[in-house]
């Protein structure tokens, strides 16, 4: 189904609750396909706020190559996600594509 709707093969996945199975992992070696999981999980379904949302970002000791899984469904986050570039920006990170990182490291 993604790849009709991409109108190519998919290269990169993020698996659901970043649960594996070993059919996944098989199939993800046999079609080679890349299995990207995150660093920091925010749970922003327990978040009330905004600001809460920036602390629990702020707390995190973020390195290179670091990911922040967030969704789009939750109205905090989005409101929030401005600040949080700028923030992460300002600490002297840089935001790259899933294929970039994949290729610097």
């Amino acid at each position: 189904m993604i790849n009709s709707l991409t109108g190519g093969p998919v290269k990169i996945f993020r698996p659901p609750y970043g649960e594996l199975s070993f059919l996944l992992v098989l199939y993800s070696l046999i079609n080679k396909v890349t299995i990207v999981k995150w660093s920091f999980d925010i749970n922003e379904f327990n978040v009330q706020s905004q600001e809460e949302l920036m602390k629990r970002v702020e707390n995190m000791f973020l390195s290179n190559g670091d990911i922040i899984l967030l969704h789009e469904v939750y109205s905090h986050t989005v409101k929030a996600l401005p600040s949080l570039i700028k923030k992460i920006k300002e600490a002297g990170f840089s935001f790259v594509t899933i294929t970039e990182m994949i290729e610097r490291f």
